[in-house]
């Protein structure tokens, strides 16, 4: 079960979401400053955290989470080529410990 809630952060005007997942909340930044745009975002994200919370007794492996940020990476177009160089290099570093 996931309960999840949308809040505003005064000092900046940024909305965050929080979903409760297993036990665990989790909470992060929707980066929009007008409440209709939040509420788009939230499905968004709460999509990404129950497909996670479908594996509830199972673990999940690590190579399926890369797989799914390294999708994220190359799918979203508000990031720049260096941004997606870097965090492909993270990637990559994180596969060759584990």
């Amino acid at each position: 079960m996931s309960l999840f809630s949308i809040c505003i952060l005064s000092s900046s005007g940024t909305y965050f979401g929080s979903v409760r997942v297993n036990g665990k909340l989790i909470r992060r930044s929707l980066e929009a400053h007008v409440l209709s745009v939040a509420k788009v975002k939230l499905s968004d994200f709460l999509q990404d955290y129950r497909r996670l919370a479908i594996n509830r007794g199972q673990s999940v492996k690590a190579e399926v989470l890369v797989e799914i940020f390294r999708k994220e990476i190359e799918d979203d177009p508000d990031k720049q080529p260096r941004t997606k160089l870097y965090k492909s290099s993270s990637i990559a570093s994180f596969s060759r410990s584990s």
